[in-house]
């Protein structure tokens, strides 16, 4: 769910279009995969593999902290520099990104990206890798308000709390 979320924000959202830009194409799109990417895939490309994340519930409302590994793949002649720089704007175009028109089936309430780590992938490739965590809550169960406090565990920004639907 998070990966494909992602990688529909990725190709979608206007504040990805310069990611987008800086991305290889690969069947006319640019090369973002929520597979491993393909071996006739020109790079830099973007992998997306949801690795997990707790289920939890309370009363009525279900949820999880998913996770999800973003990889950028250079090509093997790229400039790491380059490759470094596009990983840290793609860091900081994820990290509280909203994510919540692009998850299906739930409401996405934050969204943390950690710093990108240098990976090599295989056959010597140049890569990073930044780990992704959602917090998503099952569809409709919640509103939000203003929270003129501007404390808010759910959003940091202190611009939105959550408070459970009356019945």
């Amino acid at each position: 769910m998070l990966a494909d979320a992602l990688a529909r924000f990725l190709l979608a959202d206007d504040a990805a279009a310069a990611i987008r830009a800086e991305l290889a194409l690969y069947a006319g799109e640019p090369a973002v995969f929520t597979t491993e990417i393909p071996e006739d895939a020109a790079l830099p490309a973007i992998s997306i593999i949801e690795v997990g994340g707790p289920r939890w519930g309370m009363r009525d409302t279900k949820g999880a902290v998913a996770h999800a590994d973003v990889q950028l793949i250079g090509d093997k002649d790229a400039n790491a520099t380059d490759l470094g720089e596009l990983a840290d704007a793609l860091r900081t175009l994820l990290h509280r990104c909203d994510l919540d028109p692009y998850v299906e089936g739930a409401d996405a309430i934050w969204c943390f990206a950690d710093p990108p780590k240098d990976t090599q992938a295989g056959l010597g490739f140049p890569g990073c890798t930044i780990s992704v965590q959602a917090l998503l809550l099952a569809a409709g169960g919640w509103r939000f308000l203003l929270n003129p406090a501007g404390l808010n565990v759910f959003n940091p920004s202190g611009k939105r709390i959550l408070v459970p639907e009356a019945a």
